[in-house]
């Protein structure tokens, strides 16, 4: 498994990958309102200052995690996007993402 850039065709299993996670809790993907950014993750995140990875395993996404620069002060980012497939959940990979975030 290896940590990577988000690229644009990613855009599916990125979406399948965060449908599921909402479902667990009885919500779906909304990409024609709130989900709308990950239809073109390039302009919401690269394009703004932003970074997307996903955490991949021979092509499959396991984990997703996103940083925007906060339009409001400098040297400030918000995380956005962090959503872990059931199967990763609270194993060795788990922190990754967010250290990468942080780092």
């Amino acid at each position: 498994m290896h940590l990577r850039l988000a690229l644009p065709e990613d855009r599916e299993a990125i979406m399948a990958l965060i449908d599921s996670v909402y479902r667990e809790y009885g919500d779906r993907l909304y990409p024609e309102g709130a989900d709308s950014d990950l239809l073109d993750i390039a302009t919401h995140y690269f394009k703004a200052g932003g970074v997307f990875i996903v955490l991949d395993d021979a092509g499959v996404t396991w984990a997703t995690r996103s940083v925007l620069p906060a339009a409001e002060t400098e040297r400030m980012w918000h995380f956005r996007r962090l959503y872990f497939g059931a199967g990763l959940r609270g194993g060795a990979w788990r922190c990754r993402p967010m250290d990468w975030a942080i780092d």
